[in-house]
């Protein structure tokens, strides 16, 4: 199952929180919207180089050009246009996964699965994991909201393709 940690865009110093994500995570999405650039660049490198696959989020004002630059896919919301690059996707329904992929989407991020912890407003209906495997229909889809250890064994062991977090890597 493929692990993908989504940073907290909480002004943490992730200079030494993204290496120390190998071993427990496959692939980061460099979620930081306020970061500059160069600092984005760096902190991807830094993820390559601890081996993980490296997504820049496209809240960044420099996400399309850092991903042009650099080989990386971006990954958009729900509402971002399709790109000239590599992308994926965050969906919070079926219509939107499957247009996602129409568009050709590389994986998405399907929320909420699970109340999520980092969001204790959000009141929005919760898929659980039966509704997540459902509308994810064995695509590359990661479930997202509310995913802790015990949570992510279980979708492992239903047959998910994928977790995401952010709790969940950035404690």
């Amino acid at each position: 199952m493929r692990r993908i940690a989504v940073t907290p865009a909480d002004g943490r110093d992730l200079a030494l929180a993204i290496p120390r994500l190998a071993g427990h995570a496959d692939a980061v999405i460099l979620r930081e919207p306020h970061l500059a650039g160069p600092v984005l660049v760096d902190l991807a490198r830094r993820a390559l180089d601890a081996g993980l696959e490296c997504w820049v989020h496209a809240s960044n004002p420099a996400a399309l050009q850092i991903a042009r630059q650099h080989g990386l896919p971006v990954h958009l919301r729900a509402h971002d246009p399709v790109p000239d690059v590599p992308f994926g996707r965050s969906c919070h329904d079926g219509p939107a996964l499957d247009r996602a992929f129409a568009e050709g989407a590389r994986l998405a991020l399907l929320s909420p699965v699970f109340a999520p912890g980092s969001k204790p407003g959000d009141l929005r209906p919760t898929l659980g994991i039966s509704g997540f495997l459902t509308l994810a229909a064995g695509r590359p889809v990661a479930a997202l909201g509310g995913i802790d250890d015990a949570r992510a064994q279980a979708l492992e062991r239903a047959g998910a393709w994928g977790v995401a977090g952010i709790r969940l890597y950035f404690r």
